[in-house]
């Protein structure tokens, strides 16, 4: 006797899924069979990516279908449902949410919507269990009395309404978490008992998370309380929470390793006036001249566009988080060619736009100079020793100025020609630092110009801050 379609669906409806306990026919879940002499495959849509009980689903389909006269080999094709598919089992589970939500928008559905469990001839009990005190075994009460009502038949649930020390899932032995479709939260099962807690949203040494329907009541209230910018800040192990704020109109401000910042706009009538995230990333070139022969340190690379072109160039590198860029200029000095450096002042800069992932970029010629024991060493006869960083740097060395100025991609553009000439100027043989021209850049005859930088107190508040100034003001 051959398979037929409807047999292998008749087969599968008993199949529970585990976390909604409903039919997989009756949830939408099986998308397709397709029959082959005694091989069938079956199409499952799982409810959401990554279902952690995915497997005990293949185990149960393989079990039910093969057990059909004339099948030997069952195979499954596994998917994953779609929005508006979420949506239908969302509402085959709750019913219509708008259907009888409060008239009043602020209050959403806190107003007019029934409670089944006052409607007449319901079956479902509440059980309580609360002290006045800490510590005295309301937990212990409840995991036990839910186990013993369940092992009678009974369809038990509980809710953890604990917001701190929350012990529920620990004592019934939760090891999954909630499963989110479509905003509505499935809690885990374990022992015949489905548990929901706000363990399940927090580290026990963290507050509670906001979840997606939490987050939505949250936000019609600030919406009552005409509050305007809202922010969210995300660590990368709460970045499942991303998709429930998106649906709530979220949006990305910036992120970075370790988390990511997500903002909404509450007023309807105004454009946000939240800030963008950070638009511009700061990069640096530092022009160090030999002290004698007035030749300026150059590398090249092992990789990227100027190997390409066998160019030499400054050493060049960008600021991290926090970090001055006089700072990063001495750093990316000692880091590409192993020598130790002071800054001195910066000589030009410019700005570009449409680099990386759209963000402009502020770049930053500084001159610097050797460090007063190298310096004084040089000065003696003896040498500096340069140390090429050996995974990004093919070679260091001591090149004319002029050499440097003139190479091909160089000489080409306008903007690196304006560029050169100011480290040319700045390279001039007698060159006046103006760390050897006292605090204020000189006397004036010299031809020291520039930005220096000045550490200076806040003073309103603790801390400091690095300015930069003109060497002739």
């Amino acid at each position: 006797m051959s398979v037929t379609e409807a047999a292998v669906i008749e087969a599968l409806r008993p199949v529970q899924d585990p976390e909604l306990h409903r039919s997989i026919v009756d949830l939408g879940m099986v998308r397709s069979t397709t029959i082959d002499g005694g091989h069938v495959e079956v199409g499952i849509d799982l409810t959401i990516a990554g279902c952690p009980l995915r497997n005990q689903i293949q185990s149960e389909v393989t079990e039910a279908v093969t057990a059909l006269d004339g099948v030997n080999l069952v195979s499954i094709d596994f998917g994953v449902m779609t929005d508006e598919q979420r949506a239908k089992v969302r509402e085959m589970l709750h019913g219509n949410p708008a259907a009888t939500a409060g008239s009043q928008a602020a209050h959403g559905h806190a107003e007019g919507r029934a409670i089944p469990f006052a409607e007449a001839g319901n079956r479902t009990r509440v059980l309580l269990i609360a002290s006045g005190k800490g510590g005295v075994g309301k937990s212990s009460v409840t995991a036990n009395l839910a186990i013993a009502l369940a092992q009678q038949g009974k369809s038990v649930a509980v809710v953890d309404a604990d917001v701190w020390g929350f012990s529920i899932p620990r004592m019934l032995g939760v090891e999954l978490p909630p499963t989110v479709i479509d905003d509505m939260i499935v809690p885990p099962s374990t022992h015949g008992v489905r548990c929901i807690s706000m363990g399940f949203f927090a580290q026990e040494d963290q507050p509670v998370i906001w979840r997606g329907p939490m987050l939505h009541k949250a936000l019609e209230i600030w919406t009552a309380e005409h509050r305007r910018g809202i922010w969210l800040k995300l660590s990368t192990a709460q970045s499942h929470l991303i998709a429930s704020a998106t649906r709530q109109g979220f949006d990305f401000q910036h992120a970075e390793p370790g988390y990511c910042v997500l903002t909404k706009w509450l007023p309807k009538e105004t454009m946000s006036r939240l800030p963008n995230g950070p638009t511009h990333q700061v990069g640096i070139g530092a022009l160090v001249i030999h002290p004698l022969t007035g030749k300026m340190l150059a590398v090249q690379e092992r990789t990227g566009p100027a190997a390409k072109r066998k160019l030499w160039k400054m050493p060049t590198g960008l600021t991290d988080p926090g970090e001055d860029i006089a700072v990063a200029a001495v750093r990316e000095l000692k880091e590409e060619t192993g020598l130790d450096c002071v800054f001195d002042k910066i000589i030009c800069f410019r700005q570009a736009h449409g680099g990386l992932f759209g963000r402009s970029d502020m770049f930053f010629v500084c001159l610097c100079r050797l460090a007063p024991e190298a310096e004084e060493r040089v000065r003696n006869g003896g040498e500096v020793e340069l140390l090429p960083q050996e995974e990004e740097i093919l070679q260091a060395d001591w090149i004319d100025m002029e050499d440097y100025a003139t190479q091909g991609v160089w000489r080409e553009s306008p903007l690196y020609r304006t560029m050169n000439g100011a480290m040319l100027k700045a390279a001039k043989k007698g060159i006046s630092y103006s760390s050897l021209n006292g605090d204020e850049g000189g006397d004036g005859d010299n031809e020291s110009h520039g930005f220096v930088a000045k550490n200076l107190p806040v003073g309103f508040r603790p801390g400091s801050n690095t300015i930069y100034v003109s060497s002739k003001l």
